[in-house]
């Protein structure tokens, strides 16, 4: 992980800790945060903290081994990963055959 993305990611989990434990983080922390993702500057420092972190992440993997790997838990709330069954078309369903016999 280079030394750039290591300090956003330091940087972000100061500002995650503080405001966890209820507290103020540092206006210069903060400040560098919206400094590294000016796109980002007005979203709440919490969202702020937690997006800038993930892409530093995100890049460091690609550096790393130079394939995309999306670190856990950036997915969000998606049906990726779930298991859906799919109902076959021209097949009656589970209820349906046990009655028949």
């Amino acid at each position: 992980m280079g030394s750039k993305n290591r300090d956003a990611i330091e940087t972000a989990r100061r500002v995650l800790l503080a405001l966890a434990a209820k507290q103020g983080p540092d206006p210069a922390d903060v400040e560098r945060l919206r400094r590294l993702a000016p796109p980002l500057a007005q979203l709440p420092t919490h969202e702020l903290a937690t997006n800038v972190m993930q892409m530093a992440q995100m890049i460091s993997a690609v550096k790393n081994d130079g394939s995309m790997e999306i670190p856990p838990g950036t997915v969000g709330r998606s049906s990726l990963g779930r298991n859906h069954r799919i109902k076959r078309v021209n097949q009656p369903s589970r209820s349906a055959r046990k009655r028949r016999t």
